[in-house]
């Protein structure tokens, strides 16, 4: 008998991957900037480390499929007290 496999898009799919580790400590970031191309958002992560300067501190590249996750995910968040 063959075992079915949980849905990408399920939390049952998500929880069944081994714990993972970050290779950085999470960043606040003090500014993002969001660029558009095509079918891609590439998110910039802004660091401000002096009056004059601003720093591109890392980037990722979403679709919009990973965007309306992020979105759903965000709404929950905002929403949650």
């Amino acid at each position: 008998m063959s075992e079915d496999k949980p849905n990408k898009d399920s939390q049952d799919y998500i929880d069944s991957f081994d714990a993972m580790g970050r290779e950085l400590p999470p960043a606040f970031p003090l500014s993002i900037r969001f660029g558009v191309v095509e079918d891609i958002c590439i998110i910039d992560f802004i660091d401000l480390p002096s009056k004059n300067t601003k720093k591109v501190f890392y980037s990722v590249a979403i679709t919009k499929d990973h965007a309306k996750k992020m979105m759903s995910a965000l709404k929950k968040f905002v929403d949650s007290e």
